[in-house]
């Protein structure tokens, strides 16, 4: 079994594993009362993709879909984290304010422990021309770069 809950609440008897999945340790936990048996930064989302979800401009379908495409170079993790998740069971913590909409709740779902909630997190935004992310594979730096600074330019 796979819980995801935030680093602060209470340690239950039933958490296994505890992991932190987080890009950065959160200011606000004590290292030794925070009761982790790992923190396991390579599976954490970038922070650009935090962001895009706390500002809202990314919906949680795709960040959920997003944050597996960054998991893509750290799937040599999985099948242990599944193994330990049927044996004793994992709890994921994040340090978000957003309890549905966090890191680990959508690696749990990514996992597949859960399916990815259906409702979005805002009333929809009309549509707003801005780059993709990730960047496609055909597209490079140097030339999003100059497309923005020539349509910048008039």
């Amino acid at each position: 079994m796979i819980k995801a809950k935030h680093i602060s609440a209470p340690i239950a008897d039933d958490d296994g594993l505890r992991i932190l999945i987080e890009p950065a340790w959160p200011r606000f936990v004590n290292h030794r009362k925070a009761g982790l048996d790992l923190w396991l930064r390579d599976l954490a989302p970038s922070k650009t993709l935090l962001a895009r979800l706390s500002d809202q401009s990314l919906g949680w379908e795709d960040f959920v879909l997003y944050y597996n495409r960054e998991l893509e170079k750290n799937h040599e993790y999985f099948p242990d984290l599944m193994a330990r998740s049927m044996d004793g069971g994992i709890t994921l913590l994040h340090s978000s304010s957003d309890l549905d909409h966090n890191a680990a709740v959508a690696l749990r779902t990514i996992l597949g422990e859960t399916e990815p909630d259906r409702t979005p997190r805002v009333a929809a935004k009309p549509a707003v021309s801005r780059p993709s992310y990730p960047p496609q594979p055909d597209e490079g730096l140097i030339s999003r770069i100059a497309g923005i600074w020539k349509t910048s330019q008039g």
